[in-house]
């Protein structure tokens, strides 16, 4: 287990935004958060990179494991692309491969794969 989410139950004011929500993401599973526009997918994901506190529940991670997030709307500064935003900050759990300092587009897809990867 990767990802467990147990009973994470969240609200503003009145307005109740998730409820009793439970699942949990195995290693080398792959899951997306799908939804309309104001059904908690932001509060969700704040929830799990720890942004938020839930109401209710619980948020279990894996030891040894870090999560990344990269928000919808983001305070970007200076003139780094995402990619090289995304380098950066997971820099640490990117392993060096032959691409390393190129940019040519044979490499860069590469690169995105494996920074994915490591999120």
């Amino acid at each position: 287990m990767i990802l467990s989410v147990q009973n994470v139950s969240k609200s503003f004011g009145t307005d109740e935004i998730l409820k009793n929500v439970s699942f949990h993401i195995e290693d080398h599973e792959k899951a997306a958060v799908v939804g309309i526009n104001g059904a908690g997918k932001s509060t969700l994901l704040k929830i799990i990179v720890g942004e938020l506190t839930p109401d209710t529940g619980e948020v279990i991670t894996a030891k040894g494991k870090s999560l990344g997030y990269l928000a919808q709307h983001q305070d970007l500064e200076g003139d780094r692309t995402i990619e090289e935003e995304l380098l950066s900050v997971k820099s640490d759990v990117i392993a060096k491969d032959p691409c390393d300092g190129r940019t040519d587009a044979s490499c860069r897809g590469s690169r995105i794969r494996k920074t994915f990867r490591g999120l």
